[in-house]
């Protein structure tokens, strides 16, 4: 029989909880083939999140979570679902609804396939505003772009389907800084995809934010590819040749002026001279400022690492019957 372990984070989900456990409780039935128990991650939540979770682990024999002592954020919830799951296989999967539990047969049979990552992959995204949609859709082509391979698939978010020995390889990486939506691509492994169309949250309203978002994006640029770093030598080469040339003009625009004074070209030299100061002067602001900041992504990611602080830290936490059996 194939142990499965669900892994859910859940933030401030008192309203999504008891209608994803009657979910569960339709979908997520023992068979011959699979056994299946759940893995919460109460990632810090300020509503009786915590409390659903210790009444429900009380009554069933497949429930169990983790708490943590705040909010440290979805990767550092899922880095402690990965670490502590015990299943053969392990899906890893948000309580909103917006990823169809319902899915989960499709996943398994892909796996029975042979397959040891399953990806989920969004056809249409209901509920997300065009505004979402766009800014997403352009970072998936702009990240993959700049790395030359594909860092992070379009339209997959944390639901997916892995392996024991997917798990054990990602839980096996050093780094402290997480990102499992980049990792799982990189470490390879037999791979597919799902085609679904995510619907809106059952209740609720989402804990993603376009600042989360924005967060997200940085994290995985400087932890996926180093080619910003070469983008200061490239702009600089490309402003020096601009200002190269400019040099030039206004050189041969002062020599005619010098020997044609009467002309419209030595009466217009000051209006040329004003418009080089102020461009020399926004082209070296633009510079500094992007030559800062690149360094600057790299330099908070080795910080962390270096200081060694942990992601998370565990308050409670409580081991479901099935759990230890596994």
């Amino acid at each position: 029989m194939t142990k499965v372990t669900l892994v859910v984070p859940v933030y401030n989900e008192e309203e999504m909880l008891p209608i994803y456990l009657k979910k569960a409780d339709e979908l997520f039935v023992d068979t011959d083939k699979y056994s299946f128990d759940i893995l919460f991650i109460n990632d810090g939540s300020k509503d009786n999140t915590l409390k659903i979770l210790q009444e429900e682990a009380t009554k069933r024999d497949n429930i169990s979570f983790i708490s943590f002592s705040r909010n440290f954020g979805q990767d550092p919830a899922l880095e402690a679902g990965l670490k502590n799951a015990t299943g053969d296989v392990v899906i890893t999967m948000d309580c909103d609804l917006q990823d169809p539990p319902e899915l989960i047969s499709q996943m398994l049979e892909k796996y029975e396939e042979g397959y040891q990552i399953v990806h989920p992959q969004r056809t249409k995204r209901k509920g997300d505003s065009f505004l979402k949609k766009r800014t997403s859709g352009a970072f998936y082509h702009f990240i993959n772009h700049i790395a030359h391979r594909e860092v992070m698939p379009a339209n997959v978010s944390q639901f997916k389907l892995l392996t024991r020995k997917v798990v054990e390889t990602i839980n096996a990486m050093p780094e402290n800084i997480r990102l499992l939506r980049s990792e799982v691509p990189y470490v390879g492994f037999k791979t597919c995809f799902i085609p679904f169309e995510r619907m809106p949250r059952a209740a609720g309203k989402t804990k993603y934010n376009y600042p989360k978002m924005f967060n997200l994006a940085f994290h995985t640029i400087s932890t996926s590819t180093l080619a910003p770093l070469t983008w200061p030598l490239n702009i600089g080469i490309g402003l020096g040749s601009i200002s190269g040339l400019g040099f030039i003009a206004c050189l041969v625009m002062y020599i005619i002026a010098i020997f044609n004074p009467g002309t419209t070209l030595a009466l217009n030299m000051t209006h040329v001279e004003l418009w080089l100061i102020i461009s020399a002067i926004f082209a070296a602001a633009a510079l500094v400022s992007i030559v800062v900041f690149i360094p600057s992504m790299y330099l908070r990611d080795i910080h962390s690492n270096t200081q060694r602080r942990p992601t998370y830290i565990v308050e409670s936490k409580h081991d479901s019957k099935k759990s230890i059996q596994n």
